[in-house]
């Protein structure tokens, strides 16, 4: 994969460069320990996935007015089944352990089948941060069978859950093996 700036790129006979894209082509990064590219790909490749094989460049339009049309958002309701959500609390407490939602891992895979495509692999996780033992209150099953769901524990497993969300797309056991 490439992000490449337009400059650099080969664009398309009918695709002018615009004038002003530079500054919104350039990345600003900051950060006090900036090392973190590098510490993922030291990950990506103790993975043993190649770190900078095969390159994609994908040519992103650039519309130039939108009209008067707004831009919508995606906003939680107050309530949902009368729980508030401003305590953030509102989900777990309505959504069950076989909630089309927590089985999308399985849906999502079911799209792929019938895509049939070996080029594409699709794949979902959640990442909570409820901690296991509150959900496992909740739903009555403990956190292996979570993790078979797909479900990762963002706070418990701060260091390795990426890993092993990254072992599952690979097709090792997703979570809670690493």
């Amino acid at each position: 994969m490439s992000l490449k700036r337009s400059a650099r790129a080969e664009l398309p006979r009918d695709l002018e460069r615009p004038e002003y894209i530079e500054p919104l082509e350039t990345l600003h990064v900051f950060g006090i320990r900036a090392n973190y590219m590098a510490q993922f790909r030291d990950f990506l490749e103790e993975e043993g996935l190649p770190p900078d094989d095969g390159r994609i460049e994908f040519h992103l339009p650039i519309i130039r007015n939108l009209g008067r049309q707004p831009l919508k958002t995606i906003r939680l309701r107050k309530t949902i089944h009368g729980v508030s959500t401003a305590s953030g609390d509102a989900f777990r407490r309505n959504v069950g352990v076989d909630d089309p939602k927590i089985r999308f891992f399985e849906t999502i895979k079911e799209i792929e089948r019938r895509l049939g495509d070996p080029k594409v692999a699709l794949n979902s996780f959640i990442v909570s941060r409820t901690p296991s033992h509150v959900m496992q209150k909740l739903w009555g099953i403990g956190k292996p069978d979570m993790e078979a769901r797909h479900i990762a524990f963002q706070e418990e497993d701060r260091g390795s859950y990426i890993g092993a969300m990254l072992r599952g797309i690979g097709g090792e056991p997703a979570v809670g093996s690493g």
